[in-house]
């Protein structure tokens, strides 16, 4: 499991002052034998197999989702879960004290 960031996906986009989460969780799978034999090239695939699945169709359809069950439900699972924070521009906040 990965986070992908929707702001480039949705449409319309979303306003330029806004700062919460703009994040929606994508997957790949594999047999980690194949993550150990294969080469670095079989896991990149498999992560960007993985955004490409994000549309705008689907992430609509997760805040459907998530509008009917009033936000995620609690889980207990074992997931290990990856983000990728270096594209989001928290160097740009401002948060009324200047930059």
């Amino acid at each position: 499991l990965f986070a992908v960031d929707i702001r480039s996906i949705v449409s319309p986009p979303l306003p330029n002052g806004f700062v919460g989460n703009a994040v929606i969780t994508a997957y790949a799978t594999s047999k980690v034998s194949d993550l150990v034999n294969m080469p670095l090239s079989y896991s990149v695939d498999l992560v960007k197999e993985g955004k490409e699945r994000i549309t705008e169709e689907y992430v609509r359809s997760v805040i459907d989702w998530l509008e009917f069950y009033n936000g995620v439900p609690a889980t207990n699972n074992h997931n290990f879960y990856v983000s990728a924070w270096w594209k989001l521009p928290f160097g740009n906040l401002d948060f009324g004290f200047g930059k």
